[in-house]
């Protein structure tokens, strides 16, 4: 069964079970209290004490005992004639009694009494609590609905929390398993050229070198990403703002590419105007460096970049990403037409979320454009 439908029956069943419990405990409670009430109402009527302070008013009905007393019927209502009924049928039995006669629910008791002047004659004393326990068969009804309606609600909510999860479940399975192939990668390489160097095929140690160096540090920088990723997310290392000067900062941002730029000789166009934001210098110099380092990757040979007090904005004519790639374009390792966006554009979104800011990219001028607004 899916962790979804498994969390969506725990939360809904779990909250209807407590619902119809309390139910059950407001159930017991008010009859218990109905009953008390009825039989104090009772008693009370047969005290000589007036002082006594019930809910319920006990009614009475005169029972002639001798044979030559008939009560008159016009006199009676019909409840009473049910009543005087069910106490001939029942004449053994004594005490309070709580009974249903015809479509009401009777608290009653017979008493007989003896009087020298007026010979035997008893009376009924009786209270109708029907009404009372009507009106709580409708709030049963009415709690029951709002119990089956807040259960559904509570499954909904636990569907769609189990839905994030497995969601959560299964992009933590694909991040890690990129992380390995991006580290497998280069470690693919470093094996290779470690097992050519041990059987004596490759002879330029010094080119050899190189090619296992630049590999280590490819597998270091994704190392320090995936780390600092995770330290952002934790929020285990609070930003460090100070006033920046953007224009000034940018210009830093690409003086250690000044080379790669130089070697692909890619034509870059600055168009930086003197502002000042509070941020991060180092955190921002890493989103910023991943959003050029990934334009620089893609560039067909133009690169622009504009800033100023509002935003900015890093161009390069790179082919037409298609829109379902610009939507997933800040996901880890997500993989598009154009293969793996790794973790450096996902890094840079957020550092820049965790500013305050916001980015986005869209297809613009026959190429792409990232924009931060500030």
């Amino acid at each position: 069964m899916p962790i979804k439908v498994k969390i969506a029956l725990l939360i809904g069943g779990s909250v209807t079970a407590v619902l119809l419990l309390l139910l059950l405990i407001f159930n017991i409670g008010i009859h218990h209290q109905i009953d008390d009430r009825a039989r104090q109402a009772i008693e009370a009527s047969l005290s000589d004490s007036l002082s006594q302070d019930t809910s319920y008013l006990a009614e009475w009905i005169y029972l002639p005992e001798e044979e030559n007393d008939v009560l008159d019927p016009m006199y009676l209502s019909k409840t009473d004639q049910m009543i005087i009924d069910w106490c001939e049928d029942h004449k053994t039995v004594d005490g309070i009694q709580c009974r249903e006669i015809g479509n009401g629910q009777y608290y009653l008791k017979k008493v007989s009494f003896q009087d020298d002047e007026f010979g035997n004659y008893s009376y009924i004393a009786y209270v109708n609590v029907a009404g009372e326990l009507q009106t709580i068969r409708h709030m049963n009804l009415l709690f029951l609905l709002a119990a089956l309606v807040t259960g559904l609600i509570g499954s909904l909510l636990g569907y769609r929390v189990g839905t994030r999860l497995e969601e959560n479940e299964a992009a933590q399975k694909m991040f890690f398993e990129n992380a390995s192939h991006e580290l497998k990668t280069p470690l693919t390489v470093i094996q290779g050229y470690a097992e050519g160097i041990e059987k004596g095929v490759i002879k330029d140690h010094k080119e050899t070198g190189e090619a296992i160096t630049a590999q280590v540090k490819k597998m270091s920088n994704l190392v320090e990403n995936i780390l600092l990723l995770s330290k952002l997310e934790s929020q285990d290392q609070p930003l460090r703002k100070e006033s920046l000067r953007i224009d000034e900062f940018l210009v830093d941002c690409l003086m250690p590419l000044e080379e790669i730029i130089a070697a692909k000789e890619i034509n870059l166009k600055l168009d930086l105007a003197p502002a000042c934001i509070l941020a991060d210098p180092e955190r921002l110099d890493c989103a910023v460096t991943n959003l050029l380092t990934n334009a620089i990757r893609y560039t067909r040979g133009n690169i622009s970049i504009h800033c100023d007090a509002q935003h900015l904005l890093i161009w390069n004519d790179c082919d037409s990403v298609p829109q379902g790639d610009i939507d997933h374009l800040f996901d880890r390792f997500h993989t598009g037409s154009k293969g793996s966006t790794g973790i450096g554009l996902a890094l840079a979104k957020e550092i820049v979320l965790q500013h305050g800011f916001q980015i986005q990219a869209r297809n613009e001028h026959e190429g792409l454009t990232i924009e931060i607004k500030y």
